[in-house]
């Protein structure tokens, strides 16, 4: 399995790694469960559903290879190799979806920018949408909104909220 998968995962010592199996579900919620599993939670810098039963998870590099040993002990979980999350999953997918989808993507990404208190993760951020050329200047969830909507899922455009920074996650499991 290549853990690298863009100049910048590299430049940071980032990767990110894609499961199978968990259920969109309350962070709160998922990082209770990932600690009663004992993963590590302060080597996950954040977890994204990008569809109904997928995960992004952006881990420090250095954890890789035991995070991934942990979700194949685990029969419920699966790692989704090559993942490209700003394209649709299905290859037959019409041209408004896969626009519906690249513009989740870059919502997502732009919200975890925004958002993000931990600054080693907004620099990996930074670096990320200027190698995959999203523009930030302009961007409107980069401009503070109380009533921001987070950017649906790649499935199932739900309105619910699809994103955790895990950097005020004190265990280390």
């Amino acid at each position: 399995m290549q853990l690298f998968e863009s100049v910048t995962e590299v430049k940071h010592h980032v990767c990110r790694i894609y499961i199978q199996g968990l259920k969109h579900q309350p962070h709160k919620e998922l990082k209770a469960a990932l600690f009663d599993l004992r993963f590590q939670l302060s080597k996950i810098w954040s977890i994204d559903f990008i569809g109904k039963r997928i995960a992004e998870f952006t881990i420090v590099a250095d954890y890789a290879p035991a995070f991934v040993a942990k979700v194949k002990s685990l029969p419920f979980l699966s790692i989704v190799p090559k993942v490209d999350p700003s394209k649709p999953q299905d290859p037959q997918a019409t041209p408004e979806v896969a626009a519906a989808v690249k513009e989740a993507f870059t919502k997502r990404i732009l919200a975890s920018l925004a958002s993000s208190t931990r600054p080693a993760y907004k620099q990996y951020l930074t670096d990320l949408v200027k190698e995959i050329g999203i523009t930030v200047e302009s961007s409107p969830a980069l401009t503070p909104n109380p009533t921001y909507d987070p950017a649906p899922t790649m499935e199932d455009f739900s309105d619910d909220d699809n994103y955790v920074d895990v950097s005020d996650s004190d265990h280390d499991i």
